[in-house]
């Protein structure tokens, strides 16, 4: 997961992409529903990933609502 933030970090949007969904999924799955929150608005943010605009929010809204955070 940490990847993603060194990609950023050093500025390579394109390695990011490739990383931030899978990144986020598994964070999901290791029920740690901040983070993959996170992760899926940084998806949101730096966009064309393999998911769509409306596949992504879709994800955010879940790990938001797995993290009890549903009003965000």
């Amino acid at each position: 997961m940490q990847v993603v933030d060194h990609f950023t970090a050093a500025g390579d949007v394109e390695a990011a992409r490739r990383y931030v969904v899978a990144a986020a999924t598994l964070a999901a799955g290791l029920l740690a529903f901040d983070r993959a929150a996170g992760l899926y608005r940084h998806a949101i943010d730096i966009g064309s990933t393999e998911l769509d605009a409306d596949q992504l929010e879709e994800r955010l809204g879940d790990a938001l609502a797995n993290a009890r955070r549903g009003r965000e």
